[in-house]
């Protein structure tokens, strides 16, 4: 059984429009498109479609930057867990520090994102 992290297209992902991708059939030539740019344009991975909003067009600009910058998000918030799994197992680290760093709200909640990404919920 795949995993989500295994199913999901791979960054990194770039906003385009949709006369650049040929082989892409129905799509709102006013969405914003997007894709893994690691394929050929021909051949790209779509990953989603940003309708326009109706308005001047820049809340979804600003919601494809959003959704193009995940994959980087993720890999950022992961880095960040693990940095703090490395400073909080120096021995060097006085006191409550270590465990009140893992028990950080934030901490747990960023896990609990990672961990509902990976598993595809």
């Amino acid at each position: 059984m795949a995993t989500a992290a295994s199913a999901r297209t791979l960054g990194p992902w770039a906003i385009i429009t949709p006369d650049l991708l040929r082989n892409v059939a129905d799509l709102d030539p006013s969405a914003l498109i997007i894709a893994n740019l690691d394929a050929d344009t021909e051949a790209a991975s779509v990953v989603a479609d940003v309708w326009d909003d109706g308005g001047d067009g820049s809340t979804q600009f600003a919601n494809a930057v959003l959704i193009a910058a995940a994959p980087d998000l993720l890999d950022a918030v992961k880095g960040l867990l693990g940095l703090v799994q490395l400073i909080s197992g120096r021995l060097d680290i006085p006191g409550d520090l270590p465990s009140a760093m893992q028990s950080n709200h934030r901490y747990v909640d960023a896990a609990a994102l990672v961990a509902r990404i990976e598993e595809g919920q």
